[in-house]
């Protein structure tokens, strides 16, 4: 009987280790090159694994740790991130239905590469809770990168022009 016990638990203590995939991201740039100081969009792919999910940002409750993005390196930093909308889904325990993402999530980001001229890799930070119908795992991070070429700044780059290049990136005309 106590061995049957042990199997059971052992059973279920792989399945629960299963269960807790990390997603897989990656951070794809709309262009390969840009200005230091200037913008350049770009858009974070998270995929959870079937039976997993992470709640939206910002979240449904309180307590609720929301997927969330930040800069991974010192010469990038994340100037706007544009959350979708989760999905309604029931989680065990609640009584209200809670909005998550599962699957493919695409999270468009606005960064401000900060780094010199020459060959770069950005890093961006995707925060999350993942869980499973009944149990959430420890929130945890994982990191995504992109290589990009920074340019010098070209001839008449001043705070009148940085700020119109600004704009039309933050209009998504860039």
């Amino acid at each position: 009987m106590t061995s049957l016990i042990v199997a059971t638990a052992l059973a279920m203590n792989s399945h629960v280790m299963q269960q807790n995939d990390p997603p897989t991201v990656s951070l794809k740039l709309k262009s390969e090159q840009g200005v230091s100081g200037g913008p350049v969009a770009g858009v974070i792919i998270l995929t959870f694994a079937d039976g997993l999910h992470g709640y939206q940002n910002p979240p449904s409750q309180d307590y609720q740790i929301p997927v969330s993005v930040s800069s991974g390196s010192t010469n990038v930093q994340v100037v706007q991130v544009h959350y979708p909308a989760g999905e309604p889904h029931k989680v065990g325990g609640e009584t209200e239905e809670s909005f998550t993402y599962s699957g493919v999530v695409e999270i468009p980001v606005l960064l401000k590469v900060v780094g010199k001229a020459g060959e770069n890799s950005l890093s961006v930070k995707v925060r999350y809770q993942q869980c499973t119908n009944t149990m959430c795992f420890a929130p945890t991070s994982i990191s995504a990168n992109a290589k990009f070429k920074v340019k010098p700044s070209p001839k008449g780059w001043n705070t009148v022009a940085r700020a119109a290049f600004w704009a039309k990136a933050q209009a998504g005309q860039n």
